[in-house]
């Protein structure tokens, strides 16, 4: 059986063997060209020395990590307080906070895909959506509103048609169908 490592646990055991074991001798036991990148180093540079010492300890993973490199450090640290008092060191509780940091205390990007740009292409697509919404609602309200008054004049004609005794009895005679459609029409507009 085999058990996985997280990525924060082999970054320890990693740092570990190179205590006691050169950086070639580790990655050709691994079969690897180099360890390097296996050891996140660039990344725990960018984090606050509390968050990266918790990364290490594995209170957190390697995504959530990737995501607090997007605040600066003292936010960072902000971020670890609150996910140490919630006790939350999910992903998506820190990739909310993150996207709720204020642009003051965002990191740069350098040219990178921030999340920022995610929620801001999220933000124009549901307000495109929510305008199609509202157009379509205008469309159905408009022929709501025009079914309504058409169906009011209509029962004030079949209302004065069936009050004249002559059309009354003209339509009893040679209509009769129709005779049965307005009385349906008046009675139901009528409860």
């Amino acid at each position: 059986m085999v058990n996985q490592l997280s990525a924060s646990q082999e970054m320890r055991m990693l740092r570990k063997s190179l205590e006691e074991l050169d950086e070639k001798t580790i990655a050709s036991a691994f079969g690897m060209a180099g360890i390097k990148h296996r050891l996140n180093i660039g990344l725990v540079k960018k984090l606050h020395e509390r968050a990266a010492k918790a990364f290490e300890a594995g209170k957190f993973n390697l995504q959530t990590a990737r995501e607090l490199v997007h605040v600066k450090p003292e936010r960072q640290a902000e971020i670890l307080k609150l996910m140490e008092s919630c006790n939350d060191y999910s992903t998506t509780f820190a990739k909310g906070l993150v996207l709720k940091t204020p642009a003051g205390k965002r990191a740069k990007s350098n040219g990178a895909k921030t999340p920022w740009t995610k929620a801001d292409e999220k933000k124009s697509d549901l307000l495109k959506r929510l305008k199609e919404a509202e157009q379509q609602q205008d469309f159905y309200s408009g022929l709501y509103r025009q079914y309504t008054t058409n169906l009011l004049k209509l029962v004030i004609y079949v209302r004065a048609l069936m009050a004249n005794p002559q059309i009354k009895e003209y339509l009893q005679t040679h209509h009769t169908d129709l005779i049965d459609l307005f009385e349906q029409v008046l009675d139901t507009t009528e409860r």
